[in-house]
C-alpha cells in the first residue's frame, strides 16, 4: 500500500478483524520500523473526525524514535488521542478538546534475562540448577498459565524457543484509558439521544 503523501511503503497491513495481529513494516528515515499491532476495543466517540476510538495493543520489534505514533498516523491513518505532532488537522481539533495528553503507555516489557540469559552462557548452569525450585515456589504462589510459563505477581520467566531465559513484567492499563474509553462511549450515546430529540 502506498502512502502518496509521506511517500512511505507499508509491506502489509491487514485490517481484518479476524486476524489478531497486524503487522506494519516500513522505512522511517531509512531505516526499517517494526511493529505488530491490534485492536482490543472500540467504542463510539461524539468527537473523533471518524466517530470511534480504538485502545490497540501495540508491540515495537524495533525502536525508531516516534515509532508507534507515526505507524499509527501514517500508515493505519488514525493517529494516537491526543497526538498534536503526527495527527490531521481534525485530529489535533480533537486532541485539544479531549485534553488528557497522549494517551499511550508501556504497561509490559520482556527482556532475556541478565544473568541466565543464554544457554551455555555465566548464568545458565545456575538456572539449570534452580529452574525446578523456582517453578515450584512460583507455581505454589499463583499456578503456571496454558502455555507453561512459569507466573509470579506480575513477572514471568520462561524459555525461549532456542532455550533462552525471559523475563516478563507487566502492569494493568492504567484508569485513565479504561475511563477515557467509557466517558467517550457515554457521550456518544448521549449525543446519538439528542440527535434524536
Amino acid at each position: 500500500v502506498d502512502d502518496v503523501a509521506t511517500k512511505r511503503k507499508v509491506s502489509r497491513r491487514a485490517t481484518d478483524p479476524c486476524e489478531p495481529w497486524n503487522l506494519l513494516l516500513t522505512d522511517q528515515e531509512g531505516r526499517e520500523a517494526v511493529t505488530l499491532w491490534r485492536r482490543v476495543m472500540t467504542v463510539p466517540s461524539a468527537i473523533s473526525p471518524r466517530g470511534e476510538v480504538t485502545l490497540v495493543d501495540l508491540r515495537p520489534r524495533t525502536g525508531r524514535q516516534h515509532q508507534l505514533r507515526r505507524h499509527m498516523a501514517w500508515d493505519c491513518g488514525s493517529a494516537l488521542v491526543g497526538d498534536v505532532t503526527y495527527g490531521s488537522d481534525a485530529e489535533v481539533v480533537a486532541a485539544k478538546r479531549w485534553g488528557r495528553g497522549l494517551m499511550l503507555c508501556s504497561n509490559g516489557i520482556s527482556v532475556r534475562h541478565p544473568y541466565y540469559g543464554r544457554p551455555g552462557g555465566e548464568g545458565y548452569s545456575e538456572w539449570e540448577q534452580i529452574k525446578g525450585q523456582m517453578e515450584s515456589d512460583l507455581i505454589q504462589e499463583k499456578g503456571s498459565d496454558s502455555s507453561g510459563e512459569w507466573v509470579g505477581r506480575a513477572a514471568s520467566l520462561s524459555l525461549g524457543k532456542d532455550g533462552s531465559v525471559w523475563l516478563q513484567a507487566s502492569i494493568d492499563l492504567p484508569n485513565k484509558f479504561r475511563s477515557f474509553l467509557a466517558t467517550e462511549g457515554k457521550r456518544a450515546e448521549d449525543a446519538a439521544k439528542r440527535s434524536v430529540e
